[in-house]
């Protein structure tokens, strides 16, 4: 049990490009972790009433919640701030800043932040005192999320969401980590390990094993994915046996990984956003109006004329599956995007140019989709 949790922690550095120095914690999903995370700032007191929170309004509810809980709990000032107006980020953010919560790419918008950007503002506006904790589930199974370059404190992911099992982990920037421990009950004995004073902190109970057994696994997914990149060498011959408590995956593997997928979902994301912005005038998408954002396959969209729920019922009749639904936004997406339920579509490395022509071709038979 202890090296297959070993072997998935390793994973898990190599999936996000994180460095070993850096720590990697297990959890349920990523809301969890990240009401954990919520939790343990607010036991260590690393947030108080003079404090000021700032939050996307582009995040999932799982990283929302948890800010306003601790906010509550403390008196502290939470801040939103919009994507899609023209506040720029370093007008919300000052020496008070304790904490910002981000998106590495909307649930709903699907484009990906520049975080590294992001963070240099949000650091030198806030002198260094703000944490930066940024949700990358949505970002993760298209973009690599190669952490050791964006400067932030807390990353977060869902194996499930990355084609593994239901299984969270979070990244803690080896800085952070020191910072927070340096708070936490012990810290100054002598023979107290950092290492189990942080899983105590954060793990509750038994990790997972079965589940950690399948991320170990979904290594070997990405180390087979990589050997169909252009620059991979190799001829994905037959596939190896799997050891669930040694992790085969190279920070090399990732890499090549994700440029198999960018490379495969680059022209279904083209085609599926020129083939619905053509196919009606009263196709709207839901996105920010950045045309230099890099776009991930997760495209949302609203018909002006016929509900959502009936375009979701028509295309499951035909063998299609997307969603219909809020998709856990905030209410101050959904007003800023003029939206109560949308579509949405998520494409992967697996899908292919037929399916979404056909996806295209089943839209256009509705009654009234063109107008």
């Amino acid at each position: 049990g202890a090296n297959t949790k070993r072997a998935a922690r390793d994973t898990f550095q190599n999936l996000l490009g994180a460095t070993p120095a850096d720590s990697i914690l297990l959890g349920p999903n990523a809301s969890s972790l990240l009401l954990t995370l919520a939790n343990v700032l607010l036991q260590l007191d690393l947030l108080t009433a003079d404090d000021e929170i700032v939050v996307s309004i582009d995040n999932h509810l799982a990283n929302v919640s948890p800010w306003e809980q601790a906010a509550k709990c403390v008196g502290a000032n939470l801040i939103w701030w919009s994507p899609f107006s023209a506040t720029p980020l370093e007008d919300v953010i000052s020496s008070r800043t304790k904490l910002v919560a981000l998106p590495h790419a909307s649930n709903i918008c699907g484009q990906v932040h520049n975080i590294c950007s992001m963070a240099q503002i949000i650091k030198f506006r806030s002198a260094g005192g703000a944490t930066i904790v940024v949700d990358g589930v949505a970002a993760s199974p298209h973009w690599f999320p190669n952490v050791e370059k964006l400067n932030v404190d807390w990353y977060v992911v869902s194996g499930h969401k990355l084609f593994g099992p239901h299984v969270g982990g979070l990244y803690g920037r080896c800085s952070t980590v020191k910072n927070t421990l340096s708070s936490s009950p012990g810290a100054g004995s002598s023979g107290n390990n950092s290492e189990e004073r942080l899983y105590s902190l954060f793990e509750c109970g038994t990790v997972n094993y079965e589940g950690c057994a399948g991320i170990v696994g979904l290594g070997a997914y990405f180390s087979r994915l990589a050997s169909h990149s252009d620059d991979a060498g190799q001829d994905g011959g037959e596939s190896s046996p799997i050891s669930i408590t040694q992790s085969c995956l190279s920070r090399t593997h990732v890499q090549q990984a994700y440029a198999c997928i960018r490379q495969v979902e680059g022209p279904l994301v083209q085609a599926l956003l020129t083939g619905l912005q053509r196919s009606s005038p009263q196709v709207r998408i839901l996105q920010q109006g950045n045309d230099k954002a890099i776009r991930l396959p997760i495209i949302s969209f609203v018909h002006d004329n016929i509900d959502a729920s009936t375009i979701y019922e028509i295309l499951i009749k035909n063998g299609m599956t997307c969603r219909v639904s809020s998709f856990l936004s905030t209410t101050y997406l959904r007003q800023a995007l003029d939206f109560d339920q949308c579509l949405r579509v998520s494409l992967a490395h697996y899908n292919t140019m037929d399916e979404v022509g056909l996806f295209l071709q089943t839209l256009a038979s509705i009654n009234g989709w063109k107008g």
